[in-house]
């Protein structure tokens, strides 16, 4: 029965190598920025671009600040309406 160094093949295998470029759009899972700057990489993971989002722990919308607005419709609210979130089914 053949050993499994007889079934390698003959030519050595070349691993890729990104030569310190990213390969592909990746969202790491930390970042060192504040929320307004990630929140915007983090966003399309959870919403599709054109989509309606209700926050309603908008506040000041600091959260929002890099988003562009075209991208998505927000439905915001504050602290004032939370009392009626609690309301909701």
């Amino acid at each position: 029965m053949p050993d499994a160094a007889d079934r390698l093949p003959d030519r050595p295998i070349r691993k890729r190598a990104a030569r310190g470029a990213p390969s592909s759009d990746l969202i790491f899972s930390a970042s060192v920025a504040g929320n307004a700057e990630v929140f915007p990489q983090v966003l399309p993971l959870h919403a599709p671009q054109g989509s309606s989002v209700a926050d309603v722990t908008y506040g000041q919308g600091t959260f929002w600040k890099h988003v562009p607005a075209e991208d998505d419709v927000v439905l915001a609210s504050g602290i004032g309406q939370l009392k009626r979130v609690r309301f909701i089914p």
